[in-house]
């Protein structure tokens, strides 16, 4: 929840600067569309660290931080 209301937030100021910036012109919205795709993938690649940080948290505290490089794993492959 928190970090959907900070990039809310980023998003909102974002949108206001590109606004303010850029001369009335018809290309805003490309560059609105532009500036947004870069703030959605640098927000998802930092959460994406932050909670892949908390998961091996969590296991080392439950003690089951082994058993996940233990697990053999392999691919399945589905028939039909």
């Amino acid at each position: 929840m928190v970090f959907a209301v900070i990039a809310v937030a980023i998003a909102c100021v974002t949108l206001i600067a590109v606004g303010a910036l850029q001369p009335r012109s018809g290309a805003r919205g490309a560059e609105r569309s532009w500036s947004l795709t870069v703030m959605g993938f640098g927000f998802c690649a930092v959460a994406g660290v932050f909670l892949t940080s908390d998961c091996h948290e969590r296991r080392k505290a439950e003690g089951t931080l082994g058993l996940l490089f233990l697990t053999d794993l392999k691919a399945t492959t589905w028939s039909s």
